[in-house]
């Protein structure tokens, strides 16, 4: 731990900017820890609009999930605004992750945020985004509903089509209701199944 501090503030000479933020348990082993560095946070202020969390990756010796926060700038490239490392997925840990980034934002909220289906994660962002419009990840839904419905697809190919022609192509709400009744009442599904 004390080699990671000693790291963080031999960057901090070279880029004042450097924000990082480590929660020890009692026993001072690291709990949850965040930093992103001052180009990152100057380059929030102008692309904020819409930031994509995913705390999927657990690829480090301390078995502890690595959170980056991600955007993309005005010439699709993408934006690394920090990372964060949380030792339990629980809503504790994700309030204490968001409130950091929040904090070391000046307390400007992202528009939007793009996630995958976890209930602790959506509670955190409940708690500290109020007002940022809050949507899962099309991949994370899609794979879900390929997971659940690939037999029932499998059996159905034109269905399946017809499903991916109704989420990859509607724009709106309204259309993406009117294609997925329009859809249904073309495959009228055999045996009393239903999507």
């Amino acid at each position: 731990m004390e080699d990671k501090i000693a790291n963080f503030m031999e960057k901090e000479k070279q880029d004042p900017d450097l924000f990082y933020k480590i929660k020890l348990d009692g026993e001072d082993r690291v709990m949850n820890m965040y930093w992103i560095d001052g180009a990152a946070r100057r380059a929030y202020k102008k692309f904020h609009d819409c930031v994509s969390f995913d705390a999927t990756y657990l690829t480090n010796m301390y078995k502890m999930t690595c959170a980056p926060f991600i955007s993309i700038n005005n010439h699709i490239q993408s934006l690394h605004f920090g990372c964060g490392f949380i030792r339990n997925e629980d809503a504790g840990s994700y309030i204490w992750l968001f409130k950091t980034f929040k904090e070391c934002m000046g307390g400007l909220e992202s528009m939007s945020i793009i996630i995958y289906q976890d209930f602790s994660m959506r509670a955190g962002i409940e708690e500290v985004f109020p007002n940022t419009i809050h949507r899962h990840s099309r991949w994370h839904v899609i794979k879900k509903a390929e997971e659940t419905l690939g037999p029932f697809f499998g059996k159905r190919l034109e269905l399946h089509k017809a499903c991916e022609l109704c989420v990859d192509h509607s724009l709106t709400p309204e259309e993406f209701e009117r294609s997925w009744k329009e859809m249904i009442d073309k495959y009228q599904v055999e045996d009393n199944e239903t999507l």
